[in-house]
């Protein structure tokens, strides 16, 4: 007497069933979306959002009243989430296509223009020498834009440097969004999310943190070290083979150094660069402490209106969610069901509203792609709020640049 299951349905003849049943629900499938475009074609006429989530869990209510017993209802209730998701991706690449003038943050922005960025007024954080003035210093040699190193604006904060912006005092400036061992500066990203910051470029900056003394100091004499928190954070392997220091804090690395000018002690060093320790006449008693010897900044060149690139291959946005079980996973799933990478995410509270968060997220792509515009379509859709913060140049690093 056989036994039931899988002597009487080999694994082989068990595949050929499901393979039978899924031609079956493929067919299905393809009439599903054949209707699925025409509800898009309708939502368009009447100016319908792709995203209509109560009709959604209507959906799925319906459907788990019939699976609801069923020992897999969870897993059914997933592949129904998924076709769902399907059905919003292909509508909102429909819409996309439809949209010849691209989607309405293009349609606002304006082109890059070359020649005016070369008239307009730059400004940093912090004083000359700090890794800020370093950056856009750099950026500007780079893009042949002729400045008096004088001329360039300086800012004590990060808020003040956004404030001159938004006021119209400057026009660009150069604000550090991510270190490579540091991590975030969420300083930084707050002042992005507000309406009227917007990137326009990116620079990528090595970083070589040496500690700084006045001429004649010595190691053993060293009882204090000043220096900007990230830059402390940075060299912390160097920092705690000297746990008696008592660690300071400044507004960034070069105003350190040049605190520590004025002040002329030979018991409190700086952490610092090697430009800050000429330009305030500074000893380098130890060079590169940087915990990590591939230690970089990224930075962001920001101004008041968005600038479109047609070069533009890196687009950043800022996004806060609804309050309801996998929102963020819809949301990423956009961007891998229309073959978008996603090279940057992170979060941080929105102050607004206790224990809800705002999320920052680096796409490849630019805005004449019709994949990137179905995904903001689709995005903008299931989002509580959503803002495009840029589309432009990735930043080369350091070692792919032209010399």
């Amino acid at each position: 007497m056989q036994e039931e299951g899988c002597q009487q349905h080999p694994l082989e003849g068990v595949r050929q069933l499901i393979d039978g049943l899924d031609q079956q629900i493929i067919k299905l499938l393809h009439q599903r979306m054949k209707l699925v475009g025409e509800v898009a074609s309708i939502k368009e006429e009447r100016g319908i959002p792709v995203c209509d989530l109560e009709r959604e869990a209507q959906i799925l209510e319906r459907y788990e009243k019939e699976f609801r017993d069923s020992s897999w209802a969870a897993e059914l209730r997933y592949m129904m989430k998924q076709i769902i998701a399907g059905s919003r991706a292909y509508q909102s690449r429909i819409l996309g296509q439809k949209r010849e003038e691209g989607w309405k943050w293009q349609r606002s922005s304006d082109s890059f223009d070359a020649q005016a960025f070369q008239k307009r007024q730059f400004a940093y954080q912090g004083v000359q020498g700090s890794f800020g003035y370093q950056a856009l210093q750099r950026f500007l040699q780079a893009r042949v834009i002729p400045y008096e190193p004088t001329k360039l604006q300086s800012y004590p904060t990060f808020a003040d440097l956004a404030a001159a912006i938004v006021q119209g005092e400057v026009d660009y400036g150069m604000l550090p969004v991510e270190n490579s061992y540091a991590g975030t500066v969420q300083e930084v990203y707050e002042l992005l999310a507000q309406p009227s910051l917007h990137i326009i470029e990116e620079w990528i900056l090595p970083i070589s943190h040496h500690l700084l003394v006045n001429p004649g100091g010595e190691l053993a004499a060293i009882e204090a070290v000043i220096s900007h928190p990230q830059a402390l954070q940075q060299c912390d392997h160097f920092l705690q083979e000297h746990p008696h220091w008592n660690r300071l804090t400044s507004s960034n690395t070069a105003a350190s150094a040049r605190k520590v000018a004025v002040m002329g002690d030979l018991h409190v060093a700086a952490i610092a660069s090697e430009e800050a320790a000429s330009i305030y006449g500074l000893e380098i008693l130890i060079p590169h402490i940087e915990s990590n010897v591939g230690n970089r900044t990224r930075f962001v060149l920001i101004g008041r209106e968005p600038s479109w690139h047609a070069e533009a291959n890196k687009l950043s946005l800022c996004f806060t969610l609804p309050d309801r079980t996998g929102a963020l996973v819809e949301v990423l799933s956009a961007f891998l069901v229309h073959q978008i990478n996603m090279v940057h995410i992170h979060s941080q509270p929105a102050k607004t509203t206790p224990w809800h968060y705002q999320f920052f997220v680096d796409i490849e792509g630019n805005l004449q792609q019709s994949n990137v515009l179905a995904a903001l379509e689709l995005v903008e859709s299931m989002t509580h709020t959503l803002k495009l913060i840029g589309n432009y140049p990735a930043g080369e690093e350091p070692s792919s640049r032209r010399r």
